[in-house]
């Protein structure tokens, strides 16, 4: 009991714009520098439904090349 006394005391949010020392320089990086990265799928995705808007406007010889 103690013990989950003293966690409740440690918890802290942060936002992800927190700035972190990054090195002995002085140099320093956000949460999301750490966890977030870009998703390449969602760019894929987009051009795929671009292509499929695109492609109802095709005739049907267009189609197959």
């Amino acid at each position: 009991m103690l013990e989950t006394m003293e966690m409740t005391k440690s918890y802290n949010a942060l936002s992800v714009d927190t700035k972190i020392e990054a090195d002995p320089e002085g140099s320093t990086i956000t949460l999301l520098d750490l966890v977030g990265r870009q998703d390449k799928g969602y760019e894929n995705v987009n051009k795929k439904l671009l292509l499929e808007k695109a492609f109802h406007v095709l005739t049907n010889r267009e189609k197959k090349y």
